[in-house]
This record gives structure tokens, C-alpha cells and sequence, in this order.
């Protein structure tokens, strides 16, 4: 019966091969997680420029409805000079 001599290297380029395939996994598993963490800040910076655009919103809004009453005031009061 002959033995191989190719079958201990064999072993040893298996341990190789496992070795680079838990490389590329830890790899592969923190670029997952870099990508992960880029997608929560563009999701809270998106959360935090909304609440800052609706608060603008209802700003103008309230700062043209007391621009409003002044001018209806003042136009009330002219009328009254008029009269």
C-alpha cells in the first residue's frame, strides 16, 4: 500500500483556505456594519433637517399670521380716520 505524501499538505491548504475564508467573513461582516452605521446617521440627520423644516414652516407661518392681524389693525385704523 502507497502513501501520499501530498495528503499532509493537502490538510495544511485546507487550514489555508478556511483561515482566508474567516478572513474574508470578518471582512465582509464589518464593512456590513461600517455601511449599517452610515445608513443610522443619514437616517438621523434626515430625522433631525425634518423637525428643523417643519419648525421653520410653523415659524413663517405664525410670524405671516401676526404680520397679518398688525396690518388688518393698522388698515382698521385708517379706516377710522377716514370716517
Amino acid at each position: 500500500m502507497a502513501i501520499h505524501q501530498d495528503v499532509g499538505d493537502g490538510w495544511v491548504l485546507e487550514q489555508g483556505l478556511e483561515r482566508t475564508e474567516a478572513k474574508q467573513l470578518i471582512e465582509h461582516v464589518s464593512d456590513e456594519l461600517l455601511a449599517l452605521a452610515v445608513i443610522e446617521r443619514m437616517v438621523l440627520l434626515r430625522q433631525l433637517l425634518g423637525d428643523d423644516v417643519a419648525d421653520l414652516l410653523l415659524d413663517l407661518l405664525a410670524r405671516h399670521l401676526v404680520e397679518r392681524l398688525k396690518v388688518d389693525e393698522i388698515e382698521k385704523a385708517l379706516v377710522k380716520l377716514d370716517l
